[in-house]
């Protein structure tokens, strides 16, 4: 609208048009139809021939009295030999295929020199009964970037290399297979818009696709998902199935016991979940251990272990259930599974671990393994414990004790004291620091489980409340000391202002 607008303007107008480029002429005339790019011919010689260099060309047989002089036109101006300049082709043709005209211009699109630079190729027929073949040219196109079929049948082709194609459009497409289907689209390697509507094969006259549209019925029903999904912490899949409760139990708390892993802590708590949100029975963490005497490695399988029999046998000792299960004395490795006695059953908790990756030898299994021994009743297998043969199908408990005992820390310990003694320096720093060697790391973890199992208490902390709450952010005032605030800015302000006054009267005198 902008060129027809100019062209038919002032003569100031018409005189600085005149004096552009071919190139930016032709530039121009692209963004506008063919039928309209071929009426600027009759406003000078210049312009005669200007439009048959456009790299658009639009043809749309309606726009013609009849077919024949639709072909005409076409046949003339591929004749030209201006294919090769073409880089957006769109033919719309009514009535296709009747009067005897050829079922589809293979010249126009089977010539090397039309699709050799050509980005955007739309072709469209609107009647059933004259579905085109789609040329083997295309299946081949280097350039090709936008590609839209309607009415079209796509033959057998051995290869297809669409290095370029990013939109592709099928409306009422026919094949003779799926494997031509599945060959173009898996050639597209850069595919990022596809649009399938109403395909079929002539094998059955079912429509295998549907156009994949996502409307406003869609959003209007969309549901957010929860936050802590959308923020990828918690599994709601794997939460469902854990806290799910049989409805002939009622209120009965279904208990969990969650294990979670820091940088430099671990946590681990037995939770029940309820409507309103989990409520958290006990819970321990590692940065409680070196009450108990482990100094340094707080985040290990072994520091784990002791983490989930510190839970334990505070949990129990809060249910007064601390004598009547005192789960396994000495850690040696083995499985342990507690045994009802005959006035209370067991605490039972199902193992939550996140979304850890539940791989063979975990620390969550170390913390699982502690839990147990500390007298807790929760549902496992031996298979993810440390020390577990895939091919004999067997725990070794020897290896799996080695790992609650710290040994495997020791041993690397004892490696790099050996091989590389600067990085030992700065990898066992704390351990240094703490006067703790390879030789007594088993001593140390056998107080520590001792002593745990001697008071399995929560310590208050020695801390004093701070006598000031301490603000990050300026306290919100009244509504009477905003205005007062104001009134002295604004006092303030005038002051400043007759100051400012005051001098200028003194450097005039």
């Amino acid at each position: 609208m902008v060129v027809i607008k100019s062209l038919t303007g002032s003569q100031e107008d018409r005189i600085i048009i005149s004096q552009l480029l071919d190139a930016l002429i032709c530039d121009i005339l692209c963004h506008i139809s063919t039928k309209d790019a071929v009426k600027t011919s009759v406003l000078s010689k210049r312009w005669k021939n200007i439009w048959q260099q456009v790299p658009g060309l639009d043809l749309n047989s309606e726009e013609f009295e009849n077919l024949s002089g639709f072909f005409s036109f076409a046949n003339s101006f591929f004749d030209l030999q201006r294919g090769s300049l073409i880089r957006k082709l769109s033919l719309h043709i009514s009535g296709w295929g009747h009067d005897g005209y050829p079922s589809f211009p293979n010249p126009w699109i089977d010539d090397s020199p039309t699709m050799r630079n050509i980005q955007h190729l739309d072709i469209r027929t609107t009647a059933l009964s004259s579905i085109t073949v789609l040329p083997l040219s295309i299946y081949t196109c280097k350039t090709l970037v936008h590609l839209r079929l309607r009415w079209v049948t796509l033959v057998k082709t051995e290869f297809v290399s669409l290095p370029c194609l990013k939109i592709l459009h099928l409306e009422q497409v026919m094949y003779l297979n799926k494997a031509n289907l599945e060959k173009l689209i898996s050639g597209s390697l850069l595919l990022v818009d596809l649009t399938l509507i109403s395909l079929s094969s002539p094998k059955d006259d079912q429509k295998v696709f549907v156009k994949p549209q996502k409307k406003q019925a869609y959003f209007k029903r969309y549901q957010v998902k929860f936050r802590r999904r959308r923020d990828g912490k918690t599994d709601y899949r794997a939460r469902i199935r854990l806290i799910n409760q049989d409805k002939n139990k009622y209120n009965t708390p279904k208990y969990r016991y969650v294990v979670r892993f820091t940088n430099k802590d671990i946590v681990a708590q037995i939770v029940s979940a309820t409507i309103t949100g989990d409520i958290v029975l006990a819970s321990a963490y590692a940065h409680e251990l070196p009450r108990y005497g482990l100094k340094a490695g707080l985040t290990n399988y072994a520091a784990a272990y002791c983490t989930g029999l510190l839970l334990a046998r505070r949990v129990l000792q809060m249910l007064e259930m601390d004598a009547e299960y005192e789960g396994n004395a000495e850690a040696t490795g083995e499985g342990y599974s507690v045994e009802p006695t005959d006035t209370r059953r067991p605490l039972r908790a199902l193992l939550d671990v996140g979304l850890v990756m539940t791989t063979t030898g975990n620390r969550v299994f170390g913390a699982l393994k502690g839990a147990l021994d500390g007298g807790l009743d929760i549902p496992h297998s031996d298979k993810r414990f440390a020390g577990f043969n895939k091919e004999g199908k067997n725990l070794d408990a020897e290896v799996h004790r080695r790992y609650i005992y710290g040994g495997h820390v020791a041993d690397y310990m004892k490696l790099l004291m050996e091989d590389e003694p600067e990085k030992y320096q700065s990898h066992f720093s704390n351990y240094l620091k703490k006067d703790l060697a390879p030789e007594s790391m088993e001593e140390m973890y056998k107080n520590v489980h001792a002593a745990i199992r001697a008071d399995p208490s929560i310590k208050k902390s020695d801390k004093e409340a701070p006598k000031e709450h301490k603000r990050y952010n300026p306290k919100k005032l009244t509504y009477d000391e905003r205005k007062a605030s104001l009134i002295q800015r604004v006092k303030a302000l005038n002051s400043a202002i007759g100051g400012d006054d005051g001098d200028e009267d003194e450097d005039d005198e």
